[in-house]
């Protein structure tokens, strides 16, 4: 009887200590134009703590977003994944995503063997980033291709595959950058 207890109350604690992610669908104004962006946190932590934005890939706030910033909040962090197109606007290539006016530390990790990124592309977005006097971080992982962190992508896009190994370093290259630059 005692065991059966015993195991209960672990699952009591074990179920209080458990994060409960609170998450909202925001929209937001700048100028005339309506934005949205994903907003979630540990319901379970009080007091402050750091806030973190989640940029989406060039196709716009997605599912895959989501996930990533539910992964910074499960950490501690406060995270709200922005739209940097307008509420429903999408683009219909990277030359229509391209980003200006960076002011903000910028992370880039990247899939050194990427396809549709070539070597020539990045040494051009390395010398756009010195002209602009941009302050940024390029980190490439080795045998890794376009979208190597999302692990929906199975290969089914020829170029486009997850890979774990890089997914693990890139996430904790990211962490670092993080405590580095918020602590």
């Amino acid at each position: 009887m005692k065991t059966i207890i015993l195991l209960l109350l672990s699952f009591g604690i074990m179920s209080c200590a458990c994060a409960e992610l609170k998450t909202r669908d925001i929209d937001y104004q700048h100028g005339n134009a309506v934005f949205e962006g994903y907003l979630v946190y540990d319901d379970q932590l009080t007091g402050q703590r750091p806030g973190i934005l989640v940029a989406h890939e060039w196709t716009g706030l997605n599912d895959y977003t989501k996930m990533r910033a539910d992964m910074l909040a499960r950490l501690g962090y406060v995270s709200f994944a922005f739209d940097i197109y307008g509420k429903g606007i999408r683009p219909n290539s990277v030359a229509e995503a391209n980003a200006k006016n960076i002011k903000a530390q910028l992370l880039v990790l990247h899939g050194a063997d990427d396809p549709f990124v070539p070597q020539k592309e990045v040494a051009a977005f390395e010398r756009e980033m010195q002209t602009a006097k941009v302050r940024y971080q390029f980190t490439q992982y080795p045998g890794a291709v376009h979208g190597f962190t999302n692990p929906a992508n199975k290969g089914e896009l020829n170029g486009a595959l997850y890979n774990p190994n890089a997914d693990k370093k890139s996430w904790e290259e990211m962490l670092r950058f993080l405590n580095r630059i918020l602590k």
